[in-house]
């Protein structure tokens, strides 16, 4: 099945963001190694989400779903896995949470994922694994999944981890497990301040400093819940700005917010955020290591600034749910745009007038939902091939409300 896209004007609407999908996983993860029950409301369900859920009761918990609300009955930090092997399906996250968490198993486990994820190499999270005490290898050269959790040796002290923020959550996790209070020298960002956030829910206490104090003890049911995240409001974003529109949204969000230093304005009335397009767009000149899933949008709108555009910082971006790098620079040189590679950057040269094609997305939530924004600003049809599934690992509903908005976009 594929996706065709045709050149709309504009979009017109009121949109309410989704759940966020980090706040959910960890909440999930944390969960399932508390003590007593944890209640999570409105919380996201996607792939991503799920395959952690769905592995809670693998692992020695309680789970129960119902409309809005997830309830868990944790193993407070002793899981009793029923199986050998744990799936996390096309979640990196997903996966690094489980990895944790089958650490305190006191057994040999196996974590995996699709072949996608099984194709990714992720040295780095091992890296950190071992640093901490989790006696953790890959089963291939390249230290892509599936991994193999021998178990911990936990014991505390002070330390420094270099590793990016989408993995400090999960080495957090099982320092609550230490045989002495770890003391964590570590570069984090947005991940980690709802990582610290959810665990004093949790009754456990990090002390902030020139290192995050992490005392042991075991984490009790909580009640939490999930935030709407703005940033899942990217793709429309990116249409709105580009095209003849009035997009009305809750909050704001890092995407806009960077846009808005790089002169997109806004507006903000009866709470809401206000977006009219179209806006003239300045080249984009932006690092995008911490930030890989904004890359594939910067991209298509980088195709209407007048000027050269740069994107640096590409190695996360290159190693995401696909190569967003090269999926994004085939695709676009494709559709016309004046795109290319010199070592750790793209450059953009703008503005270009895209042509409809046909395009692969790669299984990629990121650069289907990019290209798909791509396509409705376009002359012609685009045909937007490894897109359907892969949105629903990230963007609920997003088919469904482009179409509400003013979307011509068809399934074939």
């Amino acid at each position: 099945m594929l996706i065709a896209v045709r050149r709309i004007e504009g979009i017109k609407g009121d949109l309410t963001p989704p759940p966020s999908k980090f706040y959910t996983q960890f909440s999930v993860a944390l969960a399932t190694v508390c003590e007593g029950k944890s209640e999570i409301r409105a919380p996201l369900s996607v792939a991503d989400t799920t395959c952690l859920l769905t592995s809670v009761e693998k692992l020695g918990g309680v789970a129960k779903k119902s409309t809005g609300k997830w309830v868990i009955w944790g193993t407070a930090g002793r899981p009793s896995p029923t199986v050998g092997v744990v799936d996390a399906k096309n979640s990196a996250t997903g996966l690094s949470l489980l990895s944790s968490i089958c650490s305190l198993a006191g057994r040999a486990m196996v974590v995996t994922g699709d072949s996608q994820l099984r194709s990714r190499p992720i040295p780095e999270f091992l890296h950190g694994l071992r640093k901490i005490g989790v006696n953790a290898f890959s089963t291939k050269e390249n230290d892509s999944p599936p991994l193999v959790i021998m178990g911990a040796n936990l014991k505390g002290g002070q330390m420094t981890l270099e590793v990016s923020d989408k993995y400090l959550p999960a080495l957090v996790l099982p320092c609550l497990f230490g045989r002495k209070d770890y003391h964590l020298k570590v570069v984090g960002g947005e991940r980690l301040r709802i990582t610290i956030a959810l665990l004093k829910d949790a009754g456990v206490c990090i002390k902030l400093g020139k290192m995050i104090k992490v005392e042991r003890g075991v984490p009790v049911g909580f009640r939490t819940a999930v935030p709407r995240d703005p940033d899942l409001l990217a793709p429309f974003i990116t249409l709105a700005v580009l095209t003849e529109s009035r997009l009305k949204m809750v909050g704001e969000g890092k995407f806009l917010s960077i846009l808005k230093s790089h002169g997109i304005k806004t507006e903000t009335k009866k709470g809401r955020t206000v977006i009219e397009g179209p806006q003239r767009m300045k080249p984009l000149k932006i690092d995008v290591s911490d930030i890989p899933q904004f890359f594939p949008f910067f991209c298509t709108m980088a195709c209407f600034a007048k000027g050269t555009s740069v994107f640096s910082g590409l190695s996360a971006a290159r190693t995401s749910k696909s190569d967003r790098v090269s999926v994004m620079v085939e695709a676009l040189r494709k559709m016309g745009a004046k795109i290319e590679q010199k070592q750790d950057k793209v450059l953009i040269s703008g503005p270009c007038s895209l042509k409809g094609s046909e395009v692969d997305a790669g299984g990629d939530p990121c650069t289907a939902a990019s290209l798909i924004i791509a396509g409705s600003l376009a002359a012609g049809e685009t045909l937007v091939h490894n897109a359907v599934y892969s949105l629903r690992t990230t963007y609920p509903s997003f088919l469904g409300l482009l179409r509400k908005l003013g979307g011509e976009i068809f399934l074939r």
